[in-house]
């Protein structure tokens, strides 16, 4: 471990600062043996994982990128009202990711149209009340995302044994964050419907390949999924599910861990 990390967090968020010290271009060394290890510790994993079902003949038309898939470990299967076995979906689990926290995040390419119902039955089974959407439908001229939502108050959209109607849509922080809610009916097999609402955070304040535009807003988009969060797990996905994804639930993870933390006891870089 290095001694930033093994300092008070005022003094670790300091040396960290003094970095700006360094001559205009250099990286700090511990930054960059970090940075190596991670990339040697995720080419180590690749190795080692599978991933079959993402490759399947009938799975491989569901992923939006060829060559980004979940492995087989950590892969999401998802049970439809309408089907008799459990179906695969391009998204990934992550938890049990330091002692006491049970946090669960789904991890999870931005949803495509043919795989809209799966997507909302996934929200249904994992029992969560927050997606959080980081990035637009269109950058750079590409598409990034298909509409996998209500987009008119009024209008109901029918998903088998699910209903989703938008309630409302409010556009905060400066523009950067537009916040939906959307009530979802599921009907149960003896008739009865059961409800929930589910939030849903677009964050447009960070392009494709880019960084956060605003810190500000960014933090506000943290604090309120922290504010509305009700269950355990939450959905995260920007256009492939893997880097703004990555870096979302990698932020969120250290906050949640300074907070009941009073030092950095180990490497940010081993959350990664």
């Amino acid at each position: 471990m290095s001694i930033l990390f093994s300092l008070p967090l005022k003094e670790s968020l300091a040396y960290l600062l003094s970095s700006k010290n360094q001559p205009q271009g250099d990286t700090p060394s511990w930054f960059v043996k970090e940075f190596q290890r991670v990339e040697e510790l995720s080419r180590k994993l690749k190795k080692e994982q599978t991933f079959t079902i993402a490759k399947l003949p009938n799975n491989q038309l569901k992923n939006r990128y060829v060559d980004v898939v979940p492995c087989d470990e950590y892969c999401v299967t998802v049970k439809c009202c309408d089907s008799v076995e459990s179906v695969y979906l391009n998204a990934s689990y992550i938890s049990d990711i330091f002692p006491g926290d049970d946090r669960i995040y789904i991890a999870t390419q931005a949803p495509i149209k043919s795989c809209t119902k799966e997507f909302w039955h996934m929200v249904l089974q994992e029992e969560t009340n927050i997606i959080v959407m980081v990035t637009r439908l269109v950058e750079r001229g590409m598409s990034k995302c298909d509409v996998y939502w209500p987009t008119k108050e009024q209008e109901v959209w029918s998903l088998g044994c699910i209903q989703l109607f938008l309630e409302d849509e409010v556009v905060v922080a400066e523009k950067s964050v537009i916040l939906r809610h959307i009530r979802l009916y599921h009907k149960l097999s003896d008739g009865q419907v059961e409800d929930r609402l589910v939030y849903q955070f677009q964050y447009n304040g960070w392009p494709d390949h880019g960084i956060p535009t605003e810190k500000s807003s960014f933090t506000f988009l943290l604090e309120q999924v922290e504010k509305h969060r009700l269950g355990k797990s939450l959905v995260v996905h920007c256009s492939a599910g893997i880097g703004r994804t990555g870096v979302f639930c990698t932020l969120d993870i250290l906050r949640r861990y300074l907070s009941s933390h009073s030092f950095l006891q180990v490497s940010p870089f081993q959350f990664l």
